[in-house]
């Protein structure tokens, strides 16, 4: 009856060596190819870093998320063509570690400062303000009823 459960135990141990060695292998592959070899080379060069909002009690200025390249998914994409192209990477969002749940946005950041325009129509369309924001080059989001677009 011992005999058994050594032989049972010792089949077990077995095969989870042999998925343990089998993903060891296979990322030390996916690592050693020219592919993810040139992924990890350029994934510096790409980095947008992240700008930390700044935060005053329950109150924040907005910071900014940054951006890097996501290896895996990148890897993958590229193994299907079988060539590295910087077109092909796939990025991922890294967002700021800090909670903002329960604080309220007091002003943008000083990198970036853009606006949303937002018109709301009730009437009709002013054609002298899209004539103005036509020639200006500003981008605007304009609300209107369905009877308006009618």
């Amino acid at each position: 009856m011992l005999k058994k459960y050594i032989k049972v135990i010792c089949v077990l141990v077995l095969a989870g060596f042999s998925f343990y060695y089998t993903e060891k292998v296979t990322k030390l592959i996916k690592y050693n190819d020219p592919i993810m070899i040139k992924i990890n080379d350029v994934k510096d060069n790409s980095y947008i870093s992240v700008i930390d909002p700044i935060i005053n009690k329950d109150e924040y200025i907005l910071g900014i998320n940054g951006c890097e390249v996501d290896i895996n998914k990148s890897y993958d994409v590229m193994k299907k063509y079988g060539e590295f192209n910087n077109e092909l990477l796939v990025m991922k969002e890294v967002r700021t570690k800090e909670n903002l749940k329960d604080k309220y946005i007091i002003g943008a950041n000083k990198y970036y400062k853009n606006i949303g325009l937002i018109f709301i129509v009730d009437d009709k369309i002013n054609d002298e303000l899209i004539q103005y924001l036509s020639a200006k080059k500003i981008k605007g989001n304009m609300f209107m009823s369905r009877e308006v677009i009618e």
